[in-house]
């Protein structure tokens, strides 16, 4: 699977991450696992999608505006959450930034970062102010 997903600190965590190319579908598949449940989606503290491995990502408009749609209804049952996306590739930074655009008012507070170490260390500063606990990324 071109995104392997992990559930972190007892489910309070989402980490996503992705390698070589991936399609609008694969990351539309990803967005329904993961918010496939309310309540599991109440649970989430934080969120980390890693695709400084992505080579290129094949996604239409359109579907870049559904992964947002599923983004900005899960913003309503776990608002307040800091949501990282890690993007290597110029063109991939681009994408993540466009969906940044999208979530604009949307409840998270959202970050795209060149490096996961940047992204964690946003995210590890985040929850610390917030939950006074460390999060893992493993």
């Amino acid at each position: 699977m071109p995104i392997e997903m992990s559930y972190l600190d007892n489910g309070t965590g989402v980490l996503h991450v992705g390698r070589g190319v991936l399609s609008g579908k694969d990351i539309l598949d990803a967005k329904s696992a993961t918010f496939a449940s309310d309540d599991k989606t109440r649970r989430y503290r934080y969120g980390l999608i890693d695709y400084s491995a992505v080579d290129n990502v094949l996604i239409s408009s359109h579907e870049l505006e559904t992964v947002a749609a599923y983004d900005r209804k899960a913003a309503t049952i776990a608002p307040g959450i800091p949501v990282a996306i890690v993007g290597g590739k110029d063109f991939v930074f681009g994408l993540a930034r466009m969906w940044e655009a999208f979530m604009h008012g949307a409840g998270w507070e959202t970050h795209v970062f060149r490096t996961r170490e940047e992204a964690e260390a946003w995210i590890r500063e985040r929850i610390r102010g917030k939950h006074g606990v460390d999060p893992t990324f493993t």
